[in-house]
Parts: structure tokens; C-alpha cells; sequence
């Protein structure tokens, strides 16, 4: 098991979180856990329940949707330091696509009962979480129209 210590480094040394303090990155650290996957591993299915948010802080994702024939499309990338997963638990709805690891990847996992609970108190890792996943979604948008 990683020590908050280990976390609250690895949360400062992400581009989401610039800025905090060591004390708000060991808060932030204290309801957290790391996942260290191999290359090839599901993070979360389409369709399941939304419970955590998740920060890349090394390695990368592929993101596919399957279609309602069944079929399996790659959609995306997610690049370290990105937040994902964030969708489902801001609006309470299930996993909206899959994600699997393209290569071995350390992930910060977020409980969605502990990102309500630092949202409730307007803890700094959190304002900076939405700015960076707002800046993203922004920019995602940006990219559909110029394709469309």
C-alpha cells in the first residue's frame, strides 16, 4: 500500500494540482489511493456505476464506446496528468465509455464520496481538479467543432 506521503508527493508533481500546499496535497493524499496498472487493464467499463474520479500521473489510456450492435470504437487518448471520469460522478450517472491502459500507468483514484465531501468544504486540490477538467472539456469541444 502507497503512504499519503507518497501521494501528497505525487499530487504535487501533477500539473492539476500546481499550487497547493503540502499540507492540501496531504489532505487530498488522506482519501486517495494509487493505482499502478500494466499496460492493457480496464480502469472502469462503460455502463458501470460512477464512483471515483481519476487523475493519469503516469502512463496513458485509450477511451473506447461500444455501439448498441456491440461493437467496440477507440474515441480517445488520456494523457498524464489528465482528470478523468469526472462526468459521471458530477452528474450521477453511470460510466458513459471504457478505459483501459495503452501502457503501464500510476493513476489517482478519488472516491466520489470524498470529492462531495472536499467540494462541501471548497478544498483547494478540488477547485483546482474542476478547473483543469472544465479547461479539458472546453478544449475536447473545441477540437469536435473544428473536425465537424
Amino acid at each position: 500500500m502507497v503512504g499519503v506521503s507518497t501521494i501528497a508527493e505525487n499530487i504535487l508533481d501533477n500539473p492539476v494540482f500546481v499550487g497547493l500546499s503540502k499540507t492540501e496535497a496531504e489532505e487530498l493524499a488522506s482519501h486517495c489511493d494509487i493505482l499502478v496498472l500494466p499496460s492493457g487493464r480496464t480502469v472502469f467499463e462503460q455502463g458501470s456505476k460512477s464512483e471515483s474520479i481519476f487523475v493519469l500521473f503516469r502512463g496513458s489510456l485509450s477511451v473506447s464506446v461500444r455501439d448498441m450492435a456491440g461493437e467496440d470504437h477507440l474515441v480517445g487518448q488520456i494523457s498524464q496528468g489528465d482528470v478523468f471520469g469526472e462526468m459521471g460522478v458530477l452528474e450521477g450517472q453511470r460510466r458513459s465509455a471504457s478505459t483501459f491502459t495503452a501502457e503501464d500507468s500510476v493513476i489517482l483514484r478519488i472516491p466520489g464520496t470524498s470529492f462531495t465531501m472536499m467540494v462541501k468544504q471548497g478544498h483547494p486540490a478540488i477547485h483546482r481538479l474542476l478547473q483543469w477538467a472544465i479547461r479539458k472539456s472546453c478544449q475536447r469541444l473545441r477540437d469536435l467543432d473544428t473536425r465537424l
